[in-house]
């Protein structure tokens, strides 16, 4: 098994970091802190003197490029699919996930998602902040541009992450944290549809130790970051752990390939309470840092959202 070791990028101290993507045309970094409601851009090349941040109006979970639209992202925001501005944050909504004034409205957030081959826009809801301790049970949508149909893939769902499609194109994993568990689908690139649900990996590292945000190399190889477990874990498309990387941060939360060769890993995480001292003085710097690693592997980009792609028949 490979080992690897990050070191820290930027000393950001986001509550939430997570959502972090790779710009190829600008060699940009962008990034979330959802707690605060903030998006992060900086260059991937030249680093913390780079970095910008904006304020949104609504908290986001996962957002990405749209094809053709420069200054514009998609994004799974607070109460569905949004087009977030890049330089002032404000949003338009193209769909809500649940009825205006209704408790699901009320109670549930996007978390994670991705975009898929064909331009559509998947995402998981889950529990928002002061509703947490209740755990309310979100939903996987998938929104198509093309149709401008919202539909509800499966239900419920806890805590979705950590997402990606083979490299193939024919196999979705999903990742729902507190089952510890990232799960394989068969994925028809047609329609969008995922079927055959099953285990791809589970991991049993200790009670406070889960699979977060996850992306996948040009190999196939998955690597998921471990929220409590300070590291990257990589395994091969049978499901073997092939490799690993030790973070600066007690709770990393979600991986992303990037740079001009993309085989440089880049890892967000979040600024949680460090119990022992041991802890403080091993994280603390790291806590709520996005860290990055060079790695033997090279990443597949990230899909962009198509808005004007023709509806599947």
């Amino acid at each position: 098994m490979k080992d690897y070791t990050a070191d820290i990028f930027l000393h950001t101290k986001t509550g939430l970091g997570e959502g972090i993507f790779y710009r190829h045309a600008d060699d940009t970094l962008h990034f979330l802190d959802i707690k605060n409601k903030l998006i992060y851009r900086v260059s991937a090349t030249e680093g913390e003197k780079s970095l910008r941040y904006m304020t949104l109006q609504d908290n986001v979970g996962v957002f990405g490029e749209i094809e053709g639209e420069e200054g514009v992202y998609i994004a799974g925001a607070k109460s569905g699919v949004a087009k977030v501005d890049e330089e002032t944050g404000k949003m338009e909504y193209l769909a809500r996930y649940y009825e205006e004034g209704s408790k699901d409205a009320e109670k549930l957030r996007s978390n994670d998602g991705c975009i898929d081959p064909a331009g559509r826009l998947f995402v998981g809801t889950m529990a928002d902040f002061p509703y947490e301790e209740e755990s309310p049970k979100g939903h996987f949508f998938r929104y198509d541009p093309a149709t401008k149909a919202l539909t509800k893939v499966f239900a419920p769902v806890q805590i979705p992450n950590g997402m990606g499609f083979s490299p193939d194109m024919k196999m979705f994993y999903f990742t729902e944290s507190p089952e510890k568990t990232i799960y394989k689908f068969d994925y028809n690139a047609a329609t969008g549809d995922v079927s055959n649900k099953r285990v791809f990996v589970k991991i049993d590292e200790g009670d406070d130790i889960v699979p977060d945000g996850a992306c996948v190399d040009t190999d196939g190889n998955v690597w998921s970051a471990l929220h409590g477990g300070a590291r990257v874990v990589c395994h091969s498309p049978e499901g073997v752990r092939i490799a690993e990387v030790s973070v600066p941060a007690k709770f990393p939360t979600c991986p992303c390939f990037g740079g001009k060769d993309m085989d440089t890993l880049f890892i967000t995480s979040a600024d949680e309470p460090l119990e022992t001292e041991e802890e403080k003085k091993k994280f603390g710097e790291g806590s709520g840092s996005v860290m990055r690693c060079k790695v033997e592997a090279k990443g597949l980009s990230k899909f962009k959202f198509e808005t004007k792609k023709e509806a599947t028949s």
